[in-house]
């Protein structure tokens, strides 16, 4: 007897899985293999974290924020100041404030590492930090034979 039952409600449960296979609707959609979702924008302070050139791990008693050069150390040639004046005479008026830069340098005067400071820069149109930080890229600092590998300041444009 309960061998009957046993086999009873096996051939039940077969019999089961069997009707709720065929009655599983299928569908005909075919998910295609090489989408690419777009990435979503990124937010203004997104962007500007992502914005570092190089890695350096700086506190804020690191930075020489005399206005004086880095530590001294002053900016090579005048081009910088001219194309400076040029980005400011072309932006549009409503971007005013201030942009901090957090510039690192190394014994020979190049630049390791330009990056907005986003906690100080008042100044938030992305595409003009871009330009201003782009400039500042191509420039270099006096060289210097004591001190670090590396000096870190800020470099202040008022807009």
């Amino acid at each position: 007897m309960y061998k009957n039952s046993l086999s009873k409600a096996i051939a039940t449960l077969l019999i089961a899985s069997c009707i709720l296979a065929c009655n599983t609707p299928k569908t005909n959609e075919t998910v295609p293999e090489n989408v690419i979702e777009e990435d979503k924008p990124l937010t203004i302070q997104q962007e500007q974290e992502q914005e570092i050139i190089g890695a350096a791990q700086l506190e804020y008693s690191d930075l020489d924020e005399s206005g004086n050069g880095i530590y001294g150390r002053k900016m090579m040639g005048a081009d910088f100041y001219e194309k400076l004046e040029v980005i400011k005479a072309e932006a549009d008026p409503i971007h005013k404030g201030v942009l901090k830069i957090i510039c690192c340098i190394d014994k020979s005067g190049n630049i390791l590492m330009a990056r907005p400071d986003v906690e100080n820069t008042s100044m938030n149109d992305l595409p003009l930090q871009r330009k201003v930080g782009k400039i500042l890229v191509e420039q270099s600092f006096e060289k210097t034979t004591a001190g670090p590998d590396r000096q870190c300041g800020l470099v202040i444009v008022n807009f």
